[in-house]
């Protein structure tokens, strides 16, 4: 018993012997095999890290490699599948930017939002300039700041740009000295499109006038150095400036090459900005199909002011058939869009009754959409409904106020509108001289009217002394401006020598060149001439010519002048 004893002790401690030495090597061999899946994860995680990079350098164009928004997109999406932050957060930078695909702030916004899941310091900038801009979201400087402040303690250098955008939006600091620092340490990062960010934003600050003038010299500066780092919205704004000869010479022939450096980047905006050299005859002869053309590629792409342009095309028939339901159709897609001038064209549909029954309720609805969008024409068709009761229950005071401020924004009609109602006193008290000074700002911002009416003034001395010659000098604007009645004016005061020493052909030179322009006086003014002979030899069948013409055109004393000339056997 004692042996069976002894022996069975002795088989327990083999069997634990054993079980200890087997249960060592399984240990070592699951270790191994965690080993291998920590290496094989770490490998995998390595290579779709350096995928991430040959997709930056796709997208930046660095690297040795092509600007190829195709395989940045290809690259970035297969990463993202695989739970790559910094895939995400370059998906959304492409949906930001329209880089490949259609511009979508939504698609931008989740994608960061996902990165930044991570505390993904590019993405936390990149939402917080979202916030600062306004760009697909409501802006909201608090929310940037705290994203800039994240982004910053996360290492994100660029960040700074943020602070700025914050100091100077929220905090009204006009400091430049100290946003310029700011901008220039956030220019010392490495991330191409986040210092694009920020030297576009100098760019801006010195183009609005920060803290003093507008230097557009040092606009353009900074722009071009965003330029140099790949900014293609930094391109197009060189090539407004030299369209519009802001900061430097209008030159046309640069502006077209800094949009087509724009458009190789697939930027929208200078799309649409050729379409409109083209439309404009800017550089080039007017062509109405390059112009569409270029303004479909826009509009293909988000470009909600390109398809509100093709639907003036489709409006005026230009290039295509003119088709109002079509032109309709281009509206109110970029209306939904948020094109200003769409929702103004729309009310302009129903009030002018451009293929649609007048309707002043529907008109105004766009209007005031318009209006309060920012729109200058919508804010004076606002003013007009007021001021007439269309649709709306008639109120000066209303319409005085939208005047204003489309005259605010520039809008030379509404300057003249204000002009008129000083010289009537709606809903301000009568006053000439203001009235004159609004007419004359009218002017100058292109309203032949404006201009027009001002000369009256002069003219008659309503409010301030006659001076024939401001009147005239008023005229020749007007008339320079296209307007008819100016034009006549212009004759009257030569045939009478008011300003000017009296001159009877120069008179009839001026009633020819209204009466061509559809001024029925002037068509019998001209009349008047060949039939008394001033400025010209008497033929009355060109007085009975131009008298038919003026009554045709319905000036009515005319035929006083053919029942004479009936008398007269002619």
């Amino acid at each position: 018993m004692k042996k069976r004893i002894i022996a069975l002790a002795l088989m327990l401690v083999m069997m634990c012997n054993l079980t200890a030495c087997n249960s060592g090597l399984f240990g070592k061999m699951m270790n191994k095999i965690a080993d291998s899946k920590q290496e094989e994860a770490s490998k995998k995680e390595a290579e779709i890290a350096q995928k991430v990079e040959d997709g930056r350098g796709y997208l930046f164009g660095i690297d040795g490699k092509e600007c190829d928004y195709k395989k940045a997109y290809d690259t970035f999406t297969e990463c993202a599948k695989e739970g790559n932050a910094d895939a995400k957060y370059y998906l959304g930078v492409m949906y930001e930017k329209g880089y490949h695909v259609k511009q979508d702030y939504s698609k931008a916004k989740s994608y960061y939002e996902d990165a930044d899941a991570n505390d993904h310091k590019y993405a936390e900038f990149a939402l917080g300039y979202m916030y600062a801009m306004g760009n697909g979201v409501n802006e909201n400087l608090t929310k940037a700041k705290l994203y800039f402040e994240d982004s910053l303690k996360n290492g994100c250098v660029e960040a700074n740009a943020g602070i700025a955008i914050v100091a100077y939006e929220k905090e009204n600091n006009t400091d430049i000295v100290y946003l310029e620092g700011l901008i220039n340490h956030a220019c010392t990062g490495k991330e191409p499109n986040l210092v694009c960010a920020a030297q576009e934003y100098m760019a801006k600050l010195y183009y609005d006038g920060v803290g003093a003038e507008p230097n557009y010299q040092k606009a353009m500066e900074w722009y071009k150095k965003a330029s140099e780092n790949g900014s293609d919205s930094a391109m197009n704004r060189i090539g407004v400036m030299y369209y519009d000869g802001v900061g430097t010479d209008v030159d046309y022939d640069k502006a077209y090459e800094w949009y087509k450096k724009a458009v190789d980047y697939n930027n929208a905006w200078a799309m649409h900005n050729i379409g409109l050299m083209y439309s404009d005859g800017k550089k080039f002869e007017k062509d109405y199909q390059k112009a569409y053309e270029w303004y479909k590629k826009a509009a293909d792409l988000g470009n909600a002011s390109a398809q509100n342009r093709i639907g003036v095309m489709y409006h005026f028939g230009r290039y295509v058939e003119q088709d109002y339901a079509k032109a309709m159709e281009c509206y109110l897609k970029a209306a939904e869009a948020g094109e200003k001038a769409a929702m103004n064209n729309i009310g302009n549909a129903y009030y002018y009754e451009y293929g649609y029954e007048q309707d002043y309720k529907k008109a105004f609805s766009w209007y005031e959409k318009a209006a309060n969008a920012g729109h200058d024409a919508g804010m004076y068709h606002c003013a007009i409904f007021y001021q007439n009761g269309y649709a709306v229950e008639q109120n000066y005071d209303k319409a005085y106020e939208w005047y204003l401020k489309s005259a605010n924004e520039g809008y030379a009609n509404a300057m003249n509108q204000l002009g008129y109602f000083y010289e009537k006193g709606y809903s301000v008290e009568k006053d000439n001289k203001k009235a004159l000074e609004w007419y004359i700002q009218g002017a100058g911002a292109g309203s032949s009217t404006a201009a027009t009416n001002a000369g009256y003034i002069y003219y008659d001395g309503d409010g301030v002394e006659v001076n024939y010659s401001m009147a005239m000098q008023c005229f020749v604007r007007a008339s320079e401006l296209g307007n008819t009645n100016a034009m006549n004016r212009i004759g009257l005061m030569y045939f009478n020598g008011q300003g000017v020493e009296r001159n009877y052909e120069e008179s009839v030179v001026w009633f020819k060149k209204a009466a061509d322009g559809g001024f029925a006086t002037a068509m019998y003014n001209v009349a008047y001439a060949y039939f008394k002979g001033y400025g010209v030899e008497i033929d009355y069948t060109k007085a009975k010519e131009w008298a038919l013409k003026a009554k045709d055109a319905g000036y009515e004393h005319a035929q006083q002048m053919l029942d004479n000339l009936e008398t007269m056997g002619y």
